[in-house]
């Protein structure tokens, strides 16, 4: 059964990547909804599904409670925030590591970008400063496993996401 759950959330991950929320549905009814980007590892034990948050918390629930679960895409802003740019791109995507990424800024704060993996460990931070006009740049993940990583471009309090994929 772990097997069987695990491969369904391999596969679920990979088609539904885009998602920001993990909704864990029991079989009574309820519903357990954790922001993935709070989420440091899920991990399965012989009779427990443990979700290890990076506030340090640790909710334990029984393996055996789970009916299914499921990603909520509409939480990743992946539309184009009008708040802060006129045009956010990134490629080619996928790629074999280096992504080129360009955007136009709208907003007069300093902008900067994270890079996390799909367990939302932060990969690295770069402070790019007051932006005005066009921006363009390159993040390389050359020197990581091929996979789905996430990009963040931040100004202020607004964010925009986007999926990179390493082949």
């Amino acid at each position: 059964m772990k097997q069987i759950f695990l491969a369904f959330l391999i596969f679920f991950c990979i088609q539904d990547i885009n998602s920001q929320t993990l909704h864990l549905n029991s079989l009574d009814g309820g519903s357990i909804e954790y922001d993935i980007i709070n989420v440091r590892k899920i991990k399965f034990s012989n009779s427990d599904v443990l979700v290890i948050l990076f506030s340090g918390d640790t909710i334990s629930r029984p393996f055996n409670e789970f009916k299914n679960y499921r990603y909520d895409e509409s939480t990743l802003n992946t539309n184009i925030n009008n708040e802060i740019v006129n045009v956010f791109d990134v490629y080619p995507n996928p790629s074999q590591g280096l992504f080129e990424f360009n955007f136009s800024s709208k907003s007069l704060l300093p902008y900067s970008y994270n890079v996390y993996d799909v367990t939302g460990k932060l990969l690295f931070k770069k402070e790019l400063g007051i932006i005005n006009g066009n921006h363009s740049g390159i993040i390389s993940l050359s020197n990581y496993p091929s996979g789905i990583y996430l990009l963040i471009l931040e100004s202020g309090n607004t964010k925009i996401t986007k999926k990179l994929i390493k082949k």
